[in-house]
């Protein structure tokens, strides 16, 4: 940054605009041509904690060096946006946008850090991988867990005390990664919840589409106890189309196979298919496979879907 001017504050001379003030932290007042930063700083065994007040007036340019490997948790206030990363050392650079912000980060002691994942599941493989690619920048993703975090930085230093700040606080940076770790098992168990979702909803497409059920959609959500604009999702997912046009696509194949196997008239199949007007599953076959389906075996092209 250009410009610094730096200065220590105490607890009680914090400018406005830091409206969270850390009794157990020591304060930094940064002044640049762009604004003001406050950085709380709070140092503990197993980590650096940092709460960074921004009050810019323009973008903030920052150019900084990693002299070693960094595992680090970031919560943005504003943003309710908390996620965990992993940087090699590198010179890095960051800008940092005209408003106010205010950033949350703790810089985990690596062999701490990396003890504490590998008790942890989903953030194992997170750690393990690294050791094969370290110099590979790794975030994950981030969830909208700030607002807790700032809460329980909060309590955490108001209730402590000096003889007690090493337990409170490392509760506190314990908990961070407990909190990041549930939300990345809760995302794993819900994927594959909607994948058994998205299973089962294909097969009952598949085994029912010549009925009306498949087309009453607040029917099928409450089967499947979804919403309709879940149930939406998972078929766009599942098929890569819309679930009415999955249903129109299996049932043109199977008037298609029908129509190729049998010597059931047009009117026939439409029916076994779930057109109730032979109509509309001839122009539905037409709009599909470009040609119609009294007319296709007396021509040279083969449907091309």
């Amino acid at each position: 940054m250009h410009s610094v001017k730096t200065e220590n504050l105490t607890f009680d001379s914090l400018p406005d605009f830091c409206t969270m003030p850390l009794r157990m932290a020591k304060a930094q007042k940064i002044t640049v041509d762009e604004g003001q930063i406050i950085i709380q700083s709070i140092e503990h065994f197993v980590g650096k904690i940092q709460l960074i007040d921004f009050c810019l007036r323009a973008n903030l340019h920052i150019d900084f060096p990693l002299t070693e490997a960094s595992f680090f948790l970031s919560a943005d206030l504003y943003r309710n946006s908390c996620f965990i990363s992993y940087r090699p050392p590198e010179q890095y650079h960051k800008i940092v946008t005209a408003g106010k912000h205010r950033i949350l980060l703790i810089h985990f002691k690596s062999d701490w850090f990396v003890q504490k994942c590998l008790k942890l599941p989903d953030l194992k493989n997170f750690v393990s991988n690294l050791a094969y690619r370290p110099e590979v920048p790794v975030t994950l993703p981030a969830y909208s867990i700030a607002e807790r975090v700032f809460n329980q930085l909060k309590k955490a230093d108001a209730k402590t005390c000096f003889q007690n700040q090493d337990k409170d606080f490392f509760l506190f940076i314990n908990n961070c990664v407990n909190k990041y770790h549930n939300k990345l098992v809760s995302r794993h168990i819900t994927s594959l919840h909607h994948q058994h979702q998205a299973i089962a909803i294909a097969k009952f497409i598949a085994e029912n589409y010549a009925s009306d059920v498949v087309e009453d959609l607040p029917g099928l959500a409450a089967k499947f106890m979804v919403s309709e604009r879940h149930l939406a999702r998972i078929a766009r997912m599942t098929f890569g189309i819309p679930l009415h046009s999955q249903v129109i696509k299996i049932r043109l194949h199977s008037g298609l196979y029908q129509l190729m196997t049998t010597d059931k008239p047009v009117h026939e199949i439409s029916r076994t298919i779930g057109y109730r007007e032979p109509y509309y599953f001839s122009k539905a076959f037409k709009k599909h496979f470009g040609i119609p389906p009294g007319g296709w075996k007396n021509s040279k092209i083969l449907p091309s879907d």
